[in-house]
């Protein structure tokens, strides 16, 4: 079988065999482009509707938690009211109607959110008496006391006079008796905001249920969605609160059983294939699962157009290419054939006709390998000592003895000189005992120290002369130091001396060798090295190895530009923990980082950017051990890995904002309580007068981490929460005191009474004066 494949072959012609390969090549090579790009295409269309789903989750439970703060805010601000005061504290009857209306009215919202609010109940235990959208009531006429007892105990628990609280419709029907008269029921389905009032007494006597209108929040949700895109919310424990299509429900259960922080792919037989994300809200508790339907593949799309293109121009460059091939390859050995065959006709292979000449020359080759094997040391030194004193201009040379030799062309390579180490040693050394010692050492040198060696070794000018090479300047080093280590013991073993090691810097165009071997001296010489291993300091230690390294060319930063508004601006953005803003910076510095022609200048760069991350979170009094629990080494050196900058902008934010960030805001959660109180005394001492920017010089914090503080314990701006301690103590003057508003307004640092008088009708609703006789 084999005989008769061999015939057969040897009856095609190779013109003919070149052409049918080189047409097959192409062919495999545009399917394979094309599915290479093609998949590129498809992986890049589900990453941006990935990262579009994802930042959709995170939107739709920012916005919703927004406008529910908001909604919140009003009433607890509404509930300090004097009319809702006045109602907790005392009791009523039906005459003191304009009492209750009033806190309906507000109970209603005032006609601000009318779009908002479905119904309101206000009760009374202490009077007896609810206040609700229905009418006044009495608490004993209430059908479900027991439901609304329930909410007011798990105010307690959940240790809040103010919590969202949702009941899924079903839940409610199965724990609530069905009542003919709905006059009496207090609706606490769906979702609703539970109050325990009053809000500034240790002990409360009176619930607020205001039930959210839930077709208005769809509503919300509906006008952020866009085409293809679908929402499913689901309570704390995965019951579905509100669906756009029925279809993602499954889907969104199976996401609630799982730990997902980003997003992922999914298909089903509804759905089909779509992206999948997922937001959790804080506020509510719910749980966020956004779907974003794909069209098509992406890549018969209109997404997909491109991964065509290549393909195409490859087919049609399969004639061209067809020719080129065989008109430059077929040319040589059609050539040879016809100087062969002279005159000859030529059928078949041509192979054929080529082997059988080239079978006495072959023999005669062999016998030259031989020759040239057995002078391959001598012929090596002389290659080295051209290269270090004339150098190879010629490519084709240099080409030649690699591949006669078979060695291998390292892009990085470095030369080193080494020479006796005579300088603890009174008697010196004859140049006669010198040149003997070194060529002792050169010839027996084990093979596992020459190994380290790009060229073999070699003596010149009363010196040894090594090549080091390697893939990459690392492995370089890394075989530099290892030779050094190894051919130190060796030398003292077999010698009883150490060797002074001259190493040049790094050099990636062989062109350079006469260079690399002029820096190598100079670095023995101390002509510009850098001492990577201690000196000897006495006779004794003859153990401490003198590697010297030319250090003499620093890297030059001149061209390049860069800017301190980068460290600048971070550490404001981590001084504030705003994790958001630092991951914007973070990618404009990574674009500026693309601009920058030197690796070295990156590092630089780099380094001074994470620097300041670092500092500023040191400086905010955050723990390197907490951060980095295994030590900062190891994280700047996977930083530092690779300085590409996509990869650099990605363990940035992974390696150092994100932990640091987290430290900061979990420092603020639990300082939070001990600077309000640095707040409220700088209030008493400056009676209100103070700016946010004073109050942060006097703490020593950024502006933003008090404006935080404030949000989160209080609900307020700090110029709300300066005038309301300024409407408190003007208060507290008209009534305990006998100063008059003019006084008042002097005392308070108002520059003038009138001033002072429509501040506090704006915020009261009445003057002054009129106050002071009301109460």
């Amino acid at each position: 079988m084999a005989r008769r494949l061999r015939e057969k072959l040897s009856g095609i012609s190779y013109r003919y065999m070149l052409t049918m390969g080189s047409v097959i090549f192409v062919c495999i090579l545009a399917a394979v482009f094309f599915g290479y790009t093609a998949g590129g295409n498809l992986r890049e269309y589900r990453e941006e509707a990935g990262q579009r789903t994802e930042f959709l989750a995170g939107q739709m439970a920012d916005q919703i938690d927004n406008k529910l703060s908001i909604f919140e805010k009003y009433y607890i601000a509404s509930m300090d009211e004097e009319e809702v005061d006045w109602v907790l504290q005392n009791d009523f009857t039906y005459s003191d109607y304009s009492r209750y209306r009033s806190v309906m009215d507000i109970m209603s919202t005032r006609k601000m959110f009318l779009d908002y609010v479905d119904s309101y109940t206000l009760i009374l235990y202490k009077t007896g008496w609810v206040i609700s959208s229905k009418g006044l009531m009495r608490l004993e006429d209430l059908s479900d006391r027991m439901i609304l007892s329930e909410l007011y105990r798990k105010s307690r628990e959940v240790g809040k006079r103010h919590y969202w609280n949702y009941i899924k419709e079903t839940e409610k029907q199965n724990t609530t008796a069905v009542d003919a008269n709905e006059r009496t029921k207090v609706d606490t389905s769906e979702l609703t905001l539970v109050m325990r009032l009053p809000f500034d007494s240790m002990s409360t006597n009176a619930l607020a249920i205001i039930k959210v209108n839930m077709n208005t929040l769809k509503g919300w949700v509906n006008d952020m969605l866009e085409e293809n895109e679908h929402i499913v919310i689901a309570d704390s424990e995965g019951n579905v609160v509100y669906s756009d299509d029925g279809r993602f429900e499954e889907a969104a259960a199976e996401l609630f059983n799982k730990e997902n922080n980003k997003f992922i792919r999914i298909e089903g037989k509804e759905t089909g294939e779509c992206m999948a994300a997922e937001a959790f809200s804080s506020a509510t508790g719910w749980y966020y699962y956004t779907f974003t339907e794909l069209e098509g593949n992406g890549v018969f799309g209109t997404r997909g157009y491109r991964s065509w293109v290549g393909p195409v121009i490859l087919l049609l460059l399969v004639v061209l290419m067809i020719v080129t091939l065989t008109y430059f390859i077929y040319k040589p050995v059609g050539g040879l054939v016809r100087e062969f065959a002279k005159d000859t006709d030529i059928k078949g292979n041509e192979f054929e006709l080529i082997s059988s000449h080239l079978s006495n020359l072959l023999d005669d080759r062999i016998l030259l390998e031989k020759m040239v094997a057995g002078q391959e040391s001598k012929i090596c030194e002389m290659f080295e000592r051209r290269l270090i004193n004339e150098g190879i201009k010629s490519e084709d040379e240099w080409d030649d003895f690699f591949k006669g030799f078979k060695l291998p062309d390292h892009p990085c390579f470095a030369t080193g000189v080494m020479v006796l180490d005579l300088r603890l040693y009174p008697d010196p050394q004859s140049t006669i005992n010198e040149d003997a010692i070194c060529l002792q050492i050169i010839d027996s040198m084990p093979e596992k120290i020459k190994k380290l060696l790009w060229l073999p070794p070699f003596y010149n000018a009363c010196a040894i002369v090594v090549i080091f090479g390697a893939e990459d300047e690392d492995k370089l080093l890394e075989n530099i130091l290892k030779f050094h280590e190894e051919i130190q013991k060796f030398t003292f073993e077999h010698t009883g001396y150490h060797m002074l090691e001259g190493i040049s810097s790094t050099c990636h165009d062989h062109r350079h060798f006469r260079r690399a071997y002029r820096e190598s001296v100079k670095a023995l010489t101390k002509q510009g090295y850098e001492d990577l291993s201690p000196n000897m300091e006495s006779a004794n230690d003859k153990d401490t190895p003198d590697l010297r390294f030319y250090t003499a060319s620093k890297p030059s930063i001149k061209g390049e530009s860069y800017s301190n508004d980068f460290e600048n601006d971070v550490r404001v953005a981590v001084k504030e923990a705003d994790k958001h803003k630092a991951y914007q910076l973070t990618d404009r510095f990574a674009e500026h980082l693309a601009t920058v022609t030197q690796s070295d200048i990156s590092v630089l760069y780099i380094m001074r950017y994470v620097n300041s991350i670092v500092l500023t979170g040191m400086e905010a009094g955050i723990a390197l051990e907490d951060v980095f629990p295994e030590g900062v080494r190891p994280a700047y050196a996977e930083l530092l890995s690779e300085i590409e900058p996509r990869n650099v902008r990605k363990r940035i934010k992974r390696i150092f904002i994100d932990p640091i960030v987290d430290k900061l805001s979990d420092k603020m959660q639990n300082d939070s309580y001990m600077v309000m109180e640095s707040i409220d005394k700088l209030m008493d001492k400056t009676k209100g007068n103070i700016l946010l920017s004073e109050c942060a010089d006097e703490l020593g914090v950024h502006q933003t981490y008090i404006w935080k503080i404030l949000k989160m314990e209080k609900g307020k701006s700090f110029t709300e929460y300066a005038e309301k301690y300024k409407i408190e103590e003007a208060k507290k003057l008209l009534l305990q005191t006998n100063m008059s508003v003019q006084e008042i307004a002097a005392s308070l640092d108002y520059a003038n009474a009138q001033n002072f008088i429509r501040f506090f009708s704006k915020v009261t609703g009445v003057t002054p004066g009129k106050f002071r006789k009301l109460y």
